[in-house]
């Protein structure tokens, strides 16, 4: 209630998925995808339960030597693997030497846009995404094959996974119309304290959906988990926001449903692309004051750090579902085992190291919850207390 604008992503933030089923579909199209077009016969298709427990968002695949690394805010490696197999520290120096710090990911400790252009990206990448993340097991499951084949060579396994999950993502693949064609299984119903909330928040600030999605996934999905005239919730909708440069670029022109790149005139409206910048000018210009806006999203990068790095101001609030499964809040999550591994541990770091995921949401967001739903429970005017912060 303190804000004049409140923004929130859409997918894994309002509109949450059957993490279970999501799972399992994602990994069994990319796996299959693989043997088809690029002949990683033995892959399997099926996760069994040690490779539910290896999934894990955050992690870091080194595509020259086939390993998997989880970081800490720091830039050291906690726990590494090669393939699926976990490494010893012995090896894990052996490799990257006595300071167990790999020279790439220190390119992403400086900054943490680094990974996503640039010589960097070619050598590495992290899953932040529901949508995406199994790719880290279908990588080392990849690994493992072509060491049992007496394979050293892993430089085509990243640009094979690559294309594979591009595939995926067309508008026309048989992964999304899979998804659309079966939404019951995948997708969940919002609940109506969450539309409540929704209508409540629009009658004290001006309400906005900001989405990397395009109009056409959106508003199927929409329709679905938050029934027909949904649109009606928001006083502004952005499709086809190219986080993170929507938050930290001015340039990035709007476009009307038509694709017609058009100046901003009035912040209540549907737009595409487009960037933070103009759009918070436009708030700005409307209220006659600077503007105090905040961004809920999923993304550590795409939305909590993008965010602190913005043109113009705005706050963040992470909603991350596995604060659930760490307990840091009261309640179990319904798909747990997804999201809690045993193997890497916690997505925010283990008893008094912080993984660089972890750090990224306490340095850069107000807040912390699990659940846009966690919001909807409390009176609009709650004060919420980060869970990293001693009460």
């Amino acid at each position: 209630s303190d804000y004049d604008a409140v923004a929130l992503d859409f997918d894994n933030t309002l509109v949450q998925y059957n993490l279970t089923s999501l799972f399992q579909f994602h990994y069994s199209y990319l796996t299959k995808y693989l043997i088809e077009k690029n002949t990683y016969h033995g892959l399997q298709s099926m996760m069994n339960k040690e490779d539910i427990d290896f999934i894990r968002r955050g992690l870091f695949m080194d595509f020259k030597h086939g390993n998997v690394l989880d970081i800490s805010a720091e830039g050291c490696i906690i726990t590494a693997s090669h393939g699926t197999k976990k490494l010893s520290k012995q090896e894990i120096i052996g490799l990257y030497g006595q300071e167990m710090r790999w020279s790439v990911t220190d390119l992403f400790i400086k900054d943490k846009l680094a990974l996503w252009e640039g010589p960097a990206s070619n050598e590495t990448r992290t899953f932040l995404d529901y949508t995406d993340i199994t790719g880290t097991l279908v990588f080392a499951k990849a690994i493992d094959l072509l060491d049992e084949n007496k394979e050293g060579d892993y430089s085509m396994v990243w640009p094979h996974l690559l294309e594979a999950i591009i595939d995926m993502y067309r508008m026309e693949s048989d992964f999304t119309n899979t998804i659309l064609n079966n939404m019951p299984l995948y997708i969940h119903k919002c609940d109506s304290e969450v539309t409540e909330f929704l209508k409540k928040l629009k009658q004290n600030c001006k309400l906005l959906l900001i989405t990397g999605s395009p109009p056409v996934l959106v508003n199927k999905i929409a329709d679905h988990s938050m029934g027909t005239g949904w649109e009606n919730f928001f006083h502004t909708i952005v499709y086809s926001a190219k986080k993170p440069a929507f938050f930290t670029s001015n340039n990035i022109p709007f476009l009307d449903k038509d694709d017609h790149e058009i100046e901003m005139r009035s912040s209540q409206g549907i737009y595409q692309r487009g960037n933070w910048s103009e759009l918070y000018k436009t708030i700005e210009r409307e209220l006659g004051r600077p503007a105090k806006c905040v961004y809920l999203g999923d993304s550590v990068i795409q939305d909590v750090y993008a965010t602190s790095m913005a043109k113009s101001p705005i706050d963040s609030v992470a909603v991350i579902e596995e604060a659930l499964t760490d307990a840091l809040f009261p309640g179990n999550h319904p798909h747990q085992d997804y999201l809690r591994s045993e193997y890497w541990g916690s997505y925010f770091g283990e008893a008094n190291r912080t993984s660089v995921m972890g750090d990224i949401i306490k340095t850069c967001s107000k807040l912390c919850v699990p659940s846009i739903s966690y919001l909807a429970d409390k009176p609009i005017d709650y004060q919420h207390i980060p869970f990293w912060v001693t009460k």
